[in-house]
């Protein structure tokens, strides 16, 4: 009888190879024989699958954000607002082993961006998706009155995005840095206090 083959799980694999590859050589590194060796599958294996370099590309980057997003959505469920969305820009920050590797694999792609329209359109669509994630908790947490009433929600949802990906640079260049993780957290919390409501004002 055949072998069943669990495509998504071999998919999975693939993608986890070329973080993998991404992560000790960068995109250059990254062949259709080397995701194979990494994978420890056939090329013929993977061309079943991918037909370039591109391909590759694409979906690990695709990958790596689908498990943010998973997780985003896992840890929000029971959270609100300015909690959720706190919680969601942690969650994309370098703040663990496997924070790290997707971080490193983003950044790395930020540079095929510059000539690879493919990429450019894969992470593009990923930005989209994350700026409606954060244009929801900042609705939300309007209508609980835990927004400061003269934010700009457009505005925010790309300062959400700078934070996101610059703080995700500085913790890639101190990742060594015993206090860079409490550095990050910091800057998230000073973002959100900035956008919360001043209950100083309040009765």
């Amino acid at each position: 009888m055949p072998k069943h083959v669990d495509h998504q799980a071999r998919r999975a694999e693939i993608s986890s190879a070329t973080w993998r590859v991404i992560e000790r050589g960068g995109i250059p590194a990254v062949t259709l024989r080397s995701v194979a060796a990494e994978a420890g599958i056939s090329l013929g294996v993977l061309a079943h699958y991918f037909t370039s370099k591109d391909d590759i590309l694409q979906d690990a980057h695709r990958a790596a954000y689908d498990r943010t997003l998973e997780r985003v959505i896992e840890r929000t469920r029971s959270l609100h607002g300015l909690q959720a969305l706190r919680t969601s820009l942690l969650e994309a920050l370098p703040l663990d082993d496997d924070r790290i590797l997707e971080a490193r694999v983003d950044v790395a792609l930020v540079g095929a961006t510059v000539t690879d329209e493919a990429i450019r359109a894969a992470r593009a669509e990923s930005a989209d998706t994350l700026r409606r994630l954060i244009l929801g908790c900042l609705a939300e947490a309007r209508e609980r009155g835990d927004l400061r009433p003269d934010t700009d929600d457009s505005l925010t949802a790309d300062e959400c995005a700078v934070l996101i990906d610059g703080a995700s640079v500085l913790g890639l260049l101190r990742v060594d840095d015993a206090s860079i993780r409490n550095r990050l957290i910091a800057l998230v919390d000073a973002f959100i206090a900035r956008i919360s409501p001043d209950r100083t004002d309040t009765p």
